[in-house]
């Protein structure tokens, strides 16, 4: 699928990254949050570990939850409609 049809077909996303979170990862997850806020999507970065806290500089860096971060803000259930993975040797793949 093409990527921005792809985005345009959802209104909400889920962004995560492989576990142990370097640069590469967190960056993109960055990247693509802000890339989705600015078209106007209800988003979320989630990963399964605390993202380092040399990258704390990064703007945006507050916006990255842990899993049991996420499930503390909304819930032991909250509905996404699309999912994307970043850094997992595969680019950014859309599912």
């Amino acid at each position: 699928m093409d990527p921005l049809k792809f985005v345009d077909s959802y209104r909400s996303f889920i962004i995560t990254g492989h576990l142990a979170p370097d640069g590469d990862a967190i960056g993109s997850e960055i990247a693509f949050y802000f890339f989705l806020r600015d078209l106007g999507k209800d988003t979320i970065i989630v990963n399964d570990e605390p993202a380092p806290e040399a990258f704390s500089f990064l703007p945006g860096f507050e916006h990255i939850y842990t899993l049991d971060e996420f499930h503390d803000h909304y819930g032991p259930r909250h509905d996404f409609e699309a999912a994307v993975f970043c850094d997992i040797e595969l680019h950014i793949d859309f599912v």
